[in-house]
Parts: structure tokens; C-alpha cells; sequence
């Protein structure tokens, strides 16, 4: 049974500075900018329940869009996901399951790219939201596309980096991402990492309250 954060355990908002202390971890997670798999999309693909295409993620609910630039551009080199394809009802999901890797009661760090679908009624629906699931616990992120500098748009996608902080119950788990959205125009993601937070942040962050998100503007890929 999912547990929400909000009813599990307490969390709060981490300044960028102790979410991306800079020491290098090994990232988890299995191709997280989409760029490997089979039959790679021309401009975007479709994918339904079940579609294993992109390597390492399979498509759990709804349907997703495999998008490639210049469709949308990427954070990280030229694929990115649009977590509604050519439906939102039921919304589109992706799940990776992380089989090993994890050190139970150790905390660890996603953080992924996100964006929003630039087309559709901006004005009336700006916003566009995903739910993460990792680790038993549950947490919304919105990205609003009315803020993206010049107007957001396919070449101008104004990613934000994400990263949501939580504490491993065992040596694996499952990494789920769940739009949110009501219509065809949804979250888009890329550059997803899942890493082991450095033992000097734990220390601060378990002070702090252990838990947390936080949110930064990336530059706009070139």
C-alpha cells in the first residue's frame, strides 16, 4: 500500500546547497535520459501498457510519448518523455524497478529534469504535474510553463531540475513516475538520477528533519 509523504513522515523544504553537495555518486538508475532502446522514435512515439522500448522503464498506466528533438528539446542529449501520450485518462505512468544497489535506512536523492508540454490552452492551463514514487513514499511536483523566460516552446523548454530526498527500506525499490494532468498536454521529464546522499549532507539533513525536496532552474539545452 502506498503511503503519502504527508501521512508517513514529516519533510521540508532543502535549500539547493545541501541537496547538491558536490561529491560523486554512482546513479541507479538504468538509462535516465532516455536515450537507449528499440525502436526509436522519429519525432515521438506512442508507447501503451506494458512497451518495454525504452530500456529499463516500462510503461505501467495510460500512455506515454518517446520524444526526441527537436519534437521537444532534451535536457541531457536529444530524448525526453511526455507522461500523457495520445491520452489522459487513465494518466500516463513509467515505472523502474531497482532491484539492488540500496543500503536499507540509508538516505539517497532522485533528481530529475522536468518541463511541461508547450502546446495546448497555456493561458487557461499553465501548469503541468507529476507524482514520484520511490522508496514507499509518494510527493507531487508542478512545473509552471507561464514561467519559462521568452515563452516556453519546443526549443525553449526551461527545464527545472527536481530532487525529492528519502530513506531507503530495503536494498531495492521502485521508481514511479504518475502524471497528473487531465488533458494530453502533460509533464515532461528527463535526466533522472537516483543516488546515495553523502554521508556529511545526511548528517545535516537528519538535523534538518531528514526529508526533502528541492527545485532549480536549468539553463535552456543547447
Amino acid at each position: 500500500m502506498r503511503t503519502t509523504l504527508g501521512s508517513a513522515m514529516r519533510w521540508l523544504l532543502v535549500p539547493v546547497s545541501f541537496a547538491f553537495m558536490a561529491v560523486a555518486q554512482a546513479n541507479l538508475v538504468t538509462n535516465g535520459s532516455f536515450e537507449l532502446g528499440s525502436h526509436q522514435p522519429n519525432l515521438f512515439s506512442t508507447l501503451g501498457v506494458g512497451n518495454t522500448y525504452m530500456t529499463g522503464w516500462t510503461v505501467m498506466s495510460g500512455t506515454v510519448d518517446w520524444v526526441k528533438a527537436p519534437q521537444f528539446d532534451a535536457s541531457l542529449g536529444v530524448n525526453s518523455v511526455d507522461l500523457n501520450g495520445n491520452t489522459s485518462s487513465p494518466s500516463g505512468s513509467i515505472e523502474q524497478t531497482i532491484s539492488s544497489g540500496l543500503t536499507a535506512g540509508h538516505l539517497y536523492v532522485v533528481t530529475f529534469d522536468m518541463s511541461g508540454n508547450p502546446n495546448g490552452s497555456l493561458l487557461s492551463d499553465p501548469v503541468r504535474s507529476l507524482e514520484l514514487s520511490v522508496g514507499g513514499v509518494s510527493q507531487s511536483f508542478t512545473f509552471d510553463t507561464s514561467t519559462v523566460s521568452g515563452g516556453i516552446s519546443a526549443t525553449n523548454m526551461g527545464y527545472i531540475t527536481q530532487s525529492f530526498i528519502f530513506n531507503a527500506p530495503g536494498t531495492g525499490t521502485t521508481l514511479t513516475f504518475l502524471s497528473q494532468d487531465h488533458t494530453i498536454y502533460s509533464a515532461v521529464i528527463d535526466n533522472v538520477t537516483l543516488e546515495l546522499v553523502p554521508e556529511p549532507s545526511a548528517m545535516v539533513l537528519l538535523g534538518f528533519g531528514a526529508l526533502g525536496i528541492v527545485s532549480r532552474r536549468r539553463a535552456r539545452a543547447v
